[in-house]
């Protein structure tokens, strides 16, 4: 390998070393208040959450359809299948 090869794969490495960080500096600062979480679940004053079918999680969905069924979007109610 010569210098400037050396020197090319050096900055090449840098420069993604870099953008890593920048992308994780962006990220400071950035959370979720706990106590504002709660006080949106309402387990501040009451305990109605205990009575709804997730106990107050965020439900997310996912890429796939992990039913096993097969179908479009639509007949999986917004599930995505392949």
């Amino acid at each position: 390998m010569s210098k400037a090869q050396f020197e090319k794969l050096r900055a090449k490495e840098d420069k993604k070393k870099s953008d890593n960080y920048q992308k994780n500096v962006a990220k400071a600062g950035k959370f979720l208040d706990y106590t504002q979480f709660y006080i949106d679940r309402g387990t501040d004053t009451k305990d109605d959450w205990k009575k709804d079918v997730n106990l107050g999680h965020r439900m997310t969905k996912t890429k796939y359809d992990w039913s096993g069924g097969k179908g479009t979007e639509n007949e999986n109610k917004g599930w995505f299948t392949k």
